[in-house]
């Protein structure tokens, strides 16, 4: 099993030191598309990051010393690069646009601040918004999620720019140094919101007069502080029906919900001793005295048009989806996924992503992990508690027949989407690996039927009164086909004797009921038995080899061809004890890239190159396919052993069509040094984009990572892969 705890840390640190406040639909209204960046790339993805440093140098930082203003920059100039070069930043699309005009309304009176300050919107489903000391201000898609209207936005806006107005990223930034850069992606952005109390309260104070001097009204000041409250929560409150699951052919017992709601415990005035952030109350109260001296507020919630936010908010809300589903945080995206249905109850892409979410929960359910993808219902408050508590009811067997049920739905709605008859396929194979998942063990009849059957097998013996109401019509044995006889005959023998109990918890059996009868369903289903069965029996003939005969056969069944490779930089970190040191991590990284740029010419395997190493040939159609890349390394560090399906299956199919192999080849790894030890370690490993496997081709541990040891360990793994190739 490839270890991937690291990766996912790895891929997912891309974080900067900022600070911190807590579409237009790009396809039709009934097909979402996601967001990409549009346009020319700004030039602050393009510039050089020694160039900006450089630029820097001779500013005043006050007390630091040249050593001290050296190391500041380097820190927060390649942790921003970093992060604008990864594809999780946004720019030119309609989300962007819209924080944009909104900044523009709120600096329409400072005209020399609007020029400093630059906007972008950052995939994240974390509630924030983030300020560096280069004016670069990023608003996530969690909080343009949460907001309800353009005001509460503008208030986390001007508190971005007065944190950027009085310099408080470089007054927290020692404290913010030595952030674990292993740690996940979202867990770095609220570590790093850290401000003192006070910087916190004062951006509070002075955001407010941006706020005012743009007409915003006076109201929705504290209703900003809510949104940050409850931003844990999901972006509305709604009860999951207990009848939510139930269709003609399935249906959940309420036993399987919860009997009460987990209460809602976010409070006002909680104890903040241990917290960066002042508690909400104290933020009301200080915002509260301070709009008193204030005069001629404005009324207005929307100085934009009220559908444009609410647009933008709806994209930021399926791009949610789309995060949940990367992460595989499969309970949120479903309740998510059940909120956004009441509006747009026939969109194909959330249709997508329902199949998507059943397709993985059958796959961790089975194969282990599942914990993560639905977290624990005590821990979950307010009405998306009935989602995690019936998915964690579900016992096996149940899981994988509900996902049938549900991804086959999807298939009928959608039946000629490509992308929905792979992920069919891809689940029927999930039901064939299951030893205990038997089609002679579902019924033909549904579960209405069956409890039917079973309240009328209490008043006569079923042989003479069974009424058939199901897939036969009730004729004569003389006006029927040999055939609908058979089918009659079955149906009768699947109904309940009278000294039965009618067991609710095998609501499951009843679910398949046109999947029994699907000629193409049942031939699928078989040719991925016989797989697993042929697979099985070539692990018990290797089994059967002795040692250097089974050796020798895995490494034929290892043997990697390789064509062309998809290149991606390495993901490496220096730390010097627990202080991360980026520059050092850059220098290692393109080092590696170089050695292995070398060696893939000198072995002839083509480059596909996704790398960051020349940003400035880069365009902004590379630029989104990146993001593809690393947004599938980031979904599949989530799988370790199992076989994942891309969310981003369009994008990714196009990718495989303009390559003439689909490996991607991968690294990552870490140098930590003290005055006494000195220890790196480096892992490479080969995804295939088409099959979803990833096979790890070597890791290295070493004291330091030196030009001549890097390419050593480069040329070595490449030989052997232009020796198979050959």
């Amino acid at each position: 099993m490839i270890d991937f705890s690291t990766t996912i840390g790895v891929i997912s640190a891309l974080l900067i030191s900022m600070s911190s406040f807590f579409g237009v639909s790009q396809g039709g209204a009934d097909n979402y598309t996601p967001l990409e960046s549009v346009g020319k790339m700004p030039a602050v993805f393009v510039q050089s990051t020694e160039s900006k440093i450089e630029a820097e140098l001779s500013g005043d930082r006050g007390s630091m010393t040249e050593k001290q203003k050296i190391a500041y920059l380097e820190h927060i100039h390649y942790n921003i690069d970093e992060l604008l070069h990864s594809g999780l930043v946004l720019y030119g699309d309609p989300a962007t646009k819209y924080v944009q005009k909104v900044a523009d309304n709120l600096l329409n009176g400072a005209p020399k601040l609007k020029k400093e300050l630059q906007f972008y919107v950052i995939r994240s489903n974390v509630t924030n918004a983030l300020s560096t000391d280069q004016g670069i201000i990023f608003v996530t898609l969690g909080l343009l999620a949460q907001v309800e209207n353009e005001a509460q936005l503008a208030y986390v806006i001007s508190h971005e720019i007065a944190h950027y107005q009085e310099n408080h990223v470089e007054e927290s930034y020692e404290e913010r140094i030595g952030v674990d850069l292993r740690s996940s992606y979202d867990s770095r952005i609220r570590t790093l919101s850290n401000h003192s109390k006070k910087n916190e309260l004062a951006a509070d104070k002075l955001g407010i007069k941006l706020y005012h001097e743009a007409g915003y009204a006076k109201s929705e000041l504290l209703s900003a502080f809510d949104v940050l409250m409850y931003s844990y929560l999901p972006f509305d409150e709604v009860a999951v029906p207990k009848t939510y699951f139930n269709t003609e052919r399935l249906f959940i017992p309420e036993m399987y919900f919860p009997e009460e709601i987990n209460a809602i415990l976010a409070e006002e005035d909680y104890d903040d001793e241990k917290s960066s952030h002042p508690n909400i109350r104290k933020r009301k109260d200080a915002i509260f005295d301070e709009v008193g001296s204030y005069s001629d507020w404005g009324e207005s919630k929307f100085s934009l048009s009220q559908d444009e936010f609410q647009a933008v908010r709806n994209v930021a809300r399926y791009e949610g989806v789309r995060l949940d589903l990367l992460d595989c945080n499969y309970a949120d995206a479903l309740y998510s996924i059940f909120l956004l249905e009441d509006e747009h109850p026939n969109d194909l892409y959330l249709a997508k992503c329902k199949a998507q979410a059943w397709l993985g929960l059958a796959s961790f359910k089975l194969n282990g992990g599942f914990a993560k993808t639905v977290t624990k219902p005590s821990k979950v408050e307010g009405e998306s508690h009935a989602m995690h508590f019936f998915l964690r009811k579900l016992s096996k067997l149940q899981m994988i027949t509900v996902a049938m049920r549900e991804v086959e739905d999807v298939r009928k709605s959608f039946p000629n989407d490509t992308e929905v008859k792979a992920i069919f396929d891809r689940m029927v194979g999930e039901l064939a690996k299951y030893s205990r998942f038997k089609l002679t063990d579902f019924r033909r009849i549904n579960y209405e039927t069956a409890l039917d059957r079973f309240e009328k097998s209490k008043e006569a013996l079923i042989a003479d009164t069974i009424v058939v109401e199901d897939t036969v019509a009730v004729e004569s044995d003389e006006e029927l086909s040999k055939y609908d006889k058979i089918k009659k005959k079955r149906n009768v023998e699947e109904a309940v004797s009278v000294d039965e109990e009618f067991d609710i918890e095998q609501f499951h059996i009843y679910a398949l009921t046109d999947l029994l009868e699907s000629e193409d369903f049942k031939r699928i289903f078989r040719t991925k038995k016989d797989e697993i069965e042929e697979e099985e029996a070539k692990e018990d003939a290797l089994n059967a080899l002795s040692y250097r005969e089974r050796e020798k056969a895995e490494r034929e069944t290892n043997k990697i061809t390789v064509d062309e490779i998809v290149l991606l930089e390495p993901m490496f970190t220096s730390y010097y004890y627990s202080e991360d040191k980026p520059k050092e991590s850059a220098l290692v990284s393109d080092l590696i890239i170089v050695q292995l740029k070398k060696y893939l010419e000198k072995f002839d395997i083509g480059v596909y190159d996704a790398t960051v190493a020349d940003y400035a040939k880069q365009n902004t159609d590379k630029h989104n396919e990146r993001m593809i890349l690393m947004n599938y390394l980031r979904q599949r560090s989530q799988y370790e052993d199992n076989q994942m399906f891309p969310v981003d299956y369009g994008q990714i199919q196009e990718i495989i069509g303009n390559i003439s192999d689909t490996k991607v080849l991968f690294s990552f790894g870490s140098h930590t040094q003290t005055r006494a030890t000195s220890k790196a370690k480096l892992t490479f490993i080969l995804f295939d984009l088409k099959t979803g496997e990833a096979k790890e081709l070597d890791t290295a541990t070493f004291r330091k990572p030196k030009k001549m040891i890097i390419e050593g360990y480069v040329y070595d793994i490449l030989s052997k892969l232009n020796t198979q190739k050959k």
